[in-house]
């Protein structure tokens, strides 16, 4: 099993570590960078250039959306997959998330498996905007 390099950006300590906790039940030989500083992960994300960055959209010091186009400005990451992640709507997060450059989106809160199938998605080269859930009303 090839040793993947993840970063993920995220001013908060629940979800990176949650993550981080999957990964390491599953996929051990994974290294996990958390950075809590947008700025500095950016940075980091250019020197370490991740397999994988994940990003929370919303953050104290910068969004996650000018986390992607910072990253997608930086030529050895335009390739790179990035993992925006957050509790908005997907249809409000969809058409921004892909215009600047991300490569998925997973809603919080998110099981082992969604997070999972994302993960896998993403790194083989393919998108993840899963269909959004059908409601029905009945009257």
């Amino acid at each position: 099993m090839n040793r993947r390099r993840i970063l993920i950006i995220d001013d908060a300590v629940e979800i990176p570590d949650l993550v981080k906790l999957i990964l390491s039940c599953v996929r051990p030989n994974d290294e996990v960078t958390i950075m809590a500083s947008a700025h500095e992960g950016v940075m980091v994300a250019k020197r370490e250039q991740p397999d994988l960055v994940i990003t929370r959209i919303f953050m104290r010091e910068m969004d996650g959306y000018e986390v992607c186009r910072q990253l997608k400005s930086i030529s050895v990451l335009q390739n790179a997959p990035v993992l925006l992640q957050g509790a908005m709507n997907p249809e409000r997060v969809y058409p921004s998330a892909k215009q600047v450059g991300a490569t998925g989106y997973i809603y919080e809160p998110f099981s082992p498996r969604d997070f999972l199938a994302a993960y896998e998605t993403v790194l083989s080269g393919g998108e993840y905007f899963p269909p959004l859930p059908e409601t029905s009303c009945s009257v």
